[in-house]
């Protein structure tokens, strides 16, 4: 793996955007972007990222990386295609410095006698920084920066390697760049294996590749095609007439934004950064358990007064990632709360405010108020006094501990908070990392984070309790498999025990029990979490360890009998799991 690593490079290239902004501005952008540019140019950083595949642990193909679609040439792929390039797009390309005055010249008559820009006159480097670079967008100001780093780029790198990176990065339309992704994507084949013709169609798409591409103008693309094939003086042979068609793959299904985004950041911590050459990453991800998530999620997104939901599903035994799901009125989310989320966990919170008041030696028969509460210890916000209410304004009056945890009394807590140590009590949250960005403050006991957390931290912290007080970071990323078709196998982290006294855990293990009873036919234990906007439910069992956020538009009322929350998504999400049980045998 290390020579791997070695190789990887930072994927974050300058790309140069021109808007509509006044020309001084314009110039002044440029001035500021071509130092930038010059620098991926020196560090021959001028390629961007290839796409990788996302497998599952049945070896399904669930995703794409996101982006424009590109896969590199396999060695000697490009012999054929190459010399057709340098016919039919720059003929004086391994002559010209980066620039073809000439080429200009004719284009700048042609296009004055036809009053319309019908030729451009940009040579193969000038095209590679355009796709690389800059954008399309034609203006005086785009084609002197063309030049300008069309040269740069002749300075450092060979003619055959820009012909090379011509080839797989130049653009061909519906989000597909170089000629190796396109005949998969198009023709359904490798690029070695297309005819002459086939090729000469792929070359159609070089000049107007969106109006061209076969999706919707199939006729648009075989006029094309012939116009090229019969420039290059390729006539279709007789084979042609069978496989020349193209039959484009719908790759706008296959795009996986938010499991990018997800694996990319794992890898950023693991091992620095996605090493170049991956092409298909192995997840943690089971089928089963993951359809049955995200069917529950996207049915309960398409509620008219829900706005978000999102969860995730870890492996009781060990941690790894089962399912992670993001959806907004029924469509698939970008973005993941469960990794890069910053939610008010409200209540579940209070298991390990109940941990560590076991460790301190309160029993559960503790006896606590529940009434209205204002502390003469602690200060809130702005100096005021900490003041805390139950949700719905009910008050039970006296009741024990244990009694209060599963009625989830915010202010028989919030006592709880006052006769603890609060700098212990801060340390049982900072073994469950769930520390960052809390202050020791009684106001913890009830969620009070004030940068939010992510449901993958909360499962986390759940799962440890199911194991015993074994803490184990989570994975997402089994293996990389890279071009030259060896693998890299990601091992988990090691399990470290974080809880050194058994008899506070088992009755804290109890407690959850009883207070998440049974959910869609199976015993799980759990704890709910409640704020304004929003309900959480995070729960445990031997196979699973789930966190479940549900998101309001605007504030539910509170105890409202009606709304739908996390823990009857939760109950919903385990009644779908029931029919698969063999399925999670093996979990």
């Amino acid at each position: 793996m290390t020579a791997h690593v070695v190789e990887s490079y930072d994927r974050q290239f300058p790309t140069f955007q021109i808007n509509s902004y006044p020309w001084w501005a314009r110039a002044y952008k440029a001035l500021c972007f071509l130092p930038k540019a010059f620098r991926a140019i020196e560090g021959r950083k001028l390629a961007p990222e290839f796409s990788f595949h996302l497998f599952n642990t049945q070896a399904t193909l669930i995703g794409i990386s996101h982006g424009d679609i590109r896969y590199p040439a396999a060695a000697g792929e490009l012999t054929r295609l190459e010399p057709l390039i340098v016919q039919l797009e720059d003929k004086r390309f391994f002559s010209h410095v980066g620039v073809d005055l000439l080429g200009i010249a004719r284009a700048t008559v042609v296009n004055l006698r036809f009053m319309r820009i019908s030729q451009g006159g940009s040579t193969i480097t000038q095209q590679l920084v355009r796709n690389t670079l800059l954008v399309s967008e034609r203006s005086v100001l785009r084609k002197l920066l063309e030049a300008v780093l069309a040269i740069k780029v002749e300075r450092h790198f060979t003619k055959q390697e820009i012909l090379n990176l011509y080839c797989n990065h130049v653009y061909l339309g519906n989000g597909i760049r170089g000629f190796p992704a396109a005949a998969k994507i198009i023709f359904r084949r490798k690029l070695s294996s297309l005819s002459d013709f086939q090729i000469c169609g792929l070359l159609a798409l070089l000049r107007t590749p969106e109006r061209t591409f076969p999706k919707k103008y199939s006729p648009e693309f075989t006029k094309r095609q012939h116009k090229v094939s019969k420039f290059l003086n390729i006539p279709p042979g007789e084979s042609d007439r069978f496989t020349a068609n193209p039959n484009p793959i719908r790759i706008a299904d296959y795009r996986s934004p938010r499991l990018t985004c997800v694996v990319k950041a794992e890898l950023n911590r693991l091992v620095g950064s996605i090493p170049r050459d991956v092409r298909r990453i192995g997840l943690t991800l089971n089928s089963t358990v993951h359809s049955c998530l995200n069917e529950t999620l996207c049915e309960v997104s398409k509620r008219p007064e829900i706005t978000s939901i999102a969860g995730i599903v870890l492996s009781t035994a060990t941690a790894d990632v089962l399912a992670e799901g993001s959806w907004r009125s029924g469509v698939d989310t970008p973005f993941s709360p469960s990794y890069f989320g910053s939610l008010q966990p409200g209540s579940t919170f209070k298991t390990f405010a109940l941990l560590s008041a076991l460790q301190q030696g309160v029993p559960l028969t503790q006896s606590l108020l529940s009434a209205p509460f204002e502390s003469v210890c602690y200060q809130g916000l702005n100096n005021r006094p900490w003041r805390v209410r139950n949700y719905a304004n009910s008050y039970r009056g006296s009741l024990s501990l244990i009694e209060a945890f599963k009625c989830s009394d915010n202010t028989a807590f919030a006592r709880l908070a006052e006769i603890l140590d609060a700098q212990q009590m801060y340390q049982v949250y900072k073994a469950f990392g769930l520390n960052r960005g809390v202050r020791s403050s009684p106001a913890i006991v009830l969620g009070g984070h004030r940068n939010g957390i992510n449901l993958l931290t909360l499962a986390s912290a759940y799962r440890a309790i199911a194991r015993g007080g074994a803490y184990r970071c989570p994975r997402i990323v089994r293996y990389l498999e890279f071009s030259d078709g060896s693998h890299h196998f990601l091992p988990r982290a090691d399990e470290n025990q974080i809880v050194q006294e058994a008899k506070p855990l088992w009755d804290l293990q109890g407690a959850l029990a009883s207070a998440g009873s049974f959910l869609g036919s199976v015993p799980i234990a759990g704890k709910t979490g409640t704020t304004s906007t929003g309900s959480l439910f995070v729960g445990y069992n031997d196979q699973i360890a789930s966190a479940i956020w549900v998101g309001y538009k605007g504030a539910m009322p509170e105890g409202d009998p009606k709304a739908i929350n996390a823990t009857t998504t939760f109950e919903r999400f385990m009644n779908r799991l029931l029919g698969h049980r063999a399925d999670l045998l093996s979990i």
